[in-house]
């Protein structure tokens, strides 16, 4: 019963840290938007007749082009990495580089393509003409589709690793074609992660703010709508509150169409690996992509080295270093540096903590308790909540208390941002384990901060570190969810490059893009070999605990009985 009262209690602590920060935010933002300034009728009309429609659909269109060109491709990469005989670096390269999008903020993405196909950009002038039209819908796509694909990848990628090959084997044997094979065996059983994959993509470039405001050029996006309702130079909260709950409506769908995605079965529950065939028509196609999408990255992010090291481009191209000194002389980027690290290492731990914990008391409790499915409720919803609703929610509930323009503000922003995925993480690991620990705990008299401490932390290490990799690397790269929480003496890096983009400093801009990248890139191979080191370290002694707890409970208590 002691433990079970223990988990109540963090349940609902838990539940009283989501109803301040998150409900009343809410409540705040609807009261705003709704009840506050002019009728709401009137309201209305001037969002109508300030472009809201034609920003919302410009923001669907795009999104939705985006997240279907991604889905597309990404599925086609998942599949050439399972299913090819590619070399295998060229495999492990290209897995590399089509991550690399996820380890740099999306405002980057769009001074890269300036920088590349700009009228004085990389490539512009290799070439000797503008590939297309930048500005505007291609530009905007084209960065949407960059941003969305390591995403859509990941999520394919590692559900095509369940799947059982040997129906494809079966599948060929009955005289099916290669394509038929196909469609039938891989395409088919992976409908609901697709499914998820475009809905998820669609959700992130219809939120994004970083790429219109780049290269959107004259055409309204809602997120620049929302981002000049509240900082524009007459600013109109209600407006911008609108704007706000307008861009919910997708959030909302979106959560139920992955609800019902959810219910779909997928087709096979082995996973069972036979050699890939040799297939000179498929590898070759499939190596083709590879060398495209790998190269395009490699090629369009390849401006982020030169730039910063040339005296000044396009007109005196000399190597120099003397842009770096000058950054790290400035002591506002230095700050900004410093703040940027600071946050993003207090989300990662804090963040990780409540995330964990919040998936412990769920999957080790009652779980049809009403707190526990509050949180459950609260991941679903911030799973698909935009960043910049919640800046503006938090924004105006927070607004003259001690949390404003402060460094906390911050972190708790990115807590709520990116709690959904941590969370999941964390409650998958601990679906895999054996609940009877929770018991015989309880029968042997272990308090229940020992089962936590002693076998349940352990057994889930490298869940943890994924976890604190989660957040510290979004923390470093978001901007949607902190562009109105920012002061002049918090401003963090991304925050930071949209401030330089006003006055053209993009020399600073890439500066700023290159030390994000280096950062995250250190955060990740120090987490890899954390897991390496605790792997090799610690296997034997995580085994004897998963398979012989309930002996070393025993164990114990017949050593204080003699003892007694």
């Amino acid at each position: 019963m002691k433990a079970i009262k223990i988990t109540d209690l963090v349940q609902w602590l838990l539940i009283g840290g989501i109803i301040i920060f998150f409900i009343i935010p809410v409540i705040t933002l609807i009261i705003a938007g709704l009840f506050e300034g002019q009728p709401l009728e009137g309201a209305v009309r001037i969002l109508w007749q300030s472009g809201w429609l034609v920003g919302f659909l410009n923001s669907v269109i795009h999104a939705g082009i985006a997240a279907a060109l991604a889905t597309i491709t990404a599925w086609l990469l998942a599949y050439g990495m399972h299913f090819s005989r590619l070399f295998q670096p060229i495999r492990q390269f290209s897995d590399l580089l089509f991550r690399l999008p996820m380890l740099l903020p999306t405002i980057t993405y769009g001074f890269v393509l300036l920088y590349c196909f700009g009228k004085q950009g990389l490539w512009t002038r290799i070439l000797g003409f503008e590939l297309f039209d930048l500005y505007g819908s291609s530009g905007v796509i084209l960065g949407y589709f960059i941003y969305t694909l390591p995403t859509a990848y990941l999520l394919l990628y590692n559900g095509m690793d369940y799947l059982d090959q040997q129906y494809l084997v079966v599948s060929r044997l009955l005289g099916d074609s290669p394509i038929t094979s196909v469609l039938q065996n891989v395409l088919r059983p992976m409908q609901k992660l697709i499914g998820i994959s475009f809905c998820q993509t669609f959700f992130m470039a219809f939120t994004d703010f970083g790429i219109p405001t780049a290269v959107g050029g004259r055409k309204v996006f809602i997120t620049t709508l929302l981002y000049e309702g509240f900082t524009g130079s007459i600013p109109d909260f209600q407006k911008g509150s609108l704007v706000a709950l307008s861009m919910l409506i997708p959030s909302l769908f979106s959560v139920l169409l992955i609800r019902q995605l959810q219910k779909l079965q997928q087709s096979f529950k082995q996973r069972r690996k036979v050699p890939v065939v040799a297939n000179l028509v498929r590898d070759s196609f499939l190596g083709l992509l590879f060398v495209l999408v790998g190269g395009s990255l490699l090629a369009m992010f390849s401006v982020m080295f030169i730039i910063p090291f040339v005296t000044a481009w396009p007109y005196e191209m000399i190597f120099t270093t003397e842009n770096f000194r000058e950054f790290f002389a400035d002591d506002l980027l230095s700050n900004t540096l410093s703040n940027s690290l600071i946050v993003s290492l207090i989300s990662a731990v804090l963040g990780m903590s409540i995330a964990y914990l919040a998936g412990i008391v769920t999957s080790f409790s009652r779980q049809n308790s009403i707190a526990a499915k509050g949180i459950d409720l609260f991941a679903t919803l911030t799973n698909s909540f935009p960043g910049m609703v919640l800046g503006v929610m938090f924004l105006l509930a927070f607004s003259g208390t001690t949390l404003h323009n402060t460094l906390s503000i911050l972190v708790i922003a990115n807590i709520i941002h990116f709690f959904a995925t941590p969370y999941q993480m964390a409650k998958e690991s601990f679906q895999k384990m054996d609940h009877s620990w929770e018991k015989t705990s309880q029968i042997m008299g272990d308090r229940w901060i020992d089962l936590v401490w002693r076998i349940i932390i352990p057994n889930s290490r490298g869940t943890i570190l994924e976890m604190m990799s989660y957040y510290f690397t979004n923390s470093m790269v978001t901007i949607s969810g902190l562009i109105f929480l920012v002061s002049a003496r918090t401003s963090v890096m991304t925050t930071k490059i949209k401030e330089l983009q006003h006055f053209g400093h993009f020399v600073d801009i890439f500066i700023l893009s290159l030390l994000i990248l280096a950062i995250n890139c250190v955060a990740l191979f120090a987490i890899k070999l954390t897991k390496k080191y605790w792997g090799k370290k610690k296997e034997v002694t995580l085994n004897q605990k998963r398979f012989h707890f309930p002996q070393i409970l025993f164990k114990r208590e017949m050593q204080k009985f003699s003892s007694k």
